[in-house]
Parts: structure tokens; C-alpha cells; sequence
């Protein structure tokens, strides 16, 4: 079990252009579709928790190494994680940085953005989906989002302003 989380996380981990939360849709996808490690609410429920708490974003993998298991799953998927992706890295900035001015390094910058942008879409529509089940909740998701956005308000205000009005749709 442990190899496999290692090689699933591993996989993941060259899939995260644009940051980490490119891979949630798959990693979703992988965890509780491919793998069985836990189900759609837990997956949901510790992505939530990694976002609401100080530290790296993306220990939603040492949670779903965890569950799937334990100590030594957790260790193995924030191995597999951040290992590979890692050393590509270290691999390529020399040349990555030798190629500053060049036409080959801008067009790659350029096409990589909307690819980035889409996962991070995909991600916010598939928590969404996974978690809103009345059409106040969508509403307030679409506010929120549109707050944010807009630049409007910050993300903490529009944190707590969501909260409030999720409080009160349930209450009312």
C-alpha cells in the first residue's frame, strides 16, 4: 500500500503546473474514485480543513496519505508529492534561467498560464459541487466568488461574510 500511495502522489506531483491545488480534481479522482482511500465528504472536509488552516495549502496530501495508510502513507504521499517535482525543478533552472530573454520561454509561460488557471477552476468547481446542496449555498458560493474576484473585498472578509450567510440560509 505504501508504494502505491509513494507512486500515485509521485504521478501527481508532475501534474501541479501552476501550484498545488492543479491537481485536486484528479488527486479527488485518484483518492476516492481510483483508490477507495476515502470518500467524497472526507476528501472534501480535508481539503476545507487544509485551506482554513495556517501552513502549506496542500497537506491535504499527508491527510489522504494518512487515511489511506497511516504515518507511513502520510509520509509516503507528501514524499511522493513534493520529491519528484522537486528535483525536476532542480534539474532545469539552469537552463530555464539561461533561457530568460528567449522567444521559446516566453511562449511557454504564456501557453502554461490558462492551463493553470483552468485547474484552479476545476478545483473550486469541484469542491463546490461536492459540498453545495441547496440553491442558497450556490448563491452564496457565486457571491463569494465574485467578491473575490473583483478584488472588491479580501479573501478573509468574504470568508467570514460567506460563513455568516451559510449560518443564517441553515437557520432561516
Amino acid at each position: 500500500m505504501i508504494w502505491k500511495v509513494l507512486l500515485v502522489f509521485a504521478a501527481l506531483s508532475l501534474l501541479a503546473l501552476g501550484g498545488g491545488s492543479a491537481i485536486i480534481p484528479e488527486l479527488q479522482r485518484q483518492a476516492v474514485i481510483e483508490q477507495h482511500w476515502l470518500s467524497n465528504s472526507q476528501f472534501v472536509d480535508f481539503y476545507a480543513l487544509t485551506q482554513v488552516t495556517p501552513g502549506p495549502s496542500m497537506m491535504v496530501v499527508a491527510l489522504v496519505g494518512y487515511q489511506a495508510a497511516g504515518v507511513a502513507g502520510a509520509l509516503a504521499a507528501m514524499l511522493g508529492m513534493f520529491g519528484p517535482s522537486s528535483l525536476l525543478v532542480l534539474n532545469v533552472r539552469h537552463t530555464w534561467n539561461r533561457l530568460r530573454n528567449s522567444r521559446w520561454r516566453r511562449m511557454l509561460e504564456r501557453t502554461t498560464r490558462p492551463f493553470a488557471v483552468g485547474t484552479m477552476l476545476a478545483s473550486a468547481t469541484l469542491v463546490a459541487s461536492s459540498t453545495n446542496q441547496h440553491a442558497a449555498q450556490w448563491l452564496i458560493t457565486l457571491v463569494a466568488a465574485g467578491l473575490v474576484g473583483s478584488k472588491r473585498l479580501g479573501i478573509l472578509p468574504t470568508m467570514v461574510l460567506s460563513g455568516l450567510a451559510g449560518w443564517l440560509s441553515g437557520v432561516l
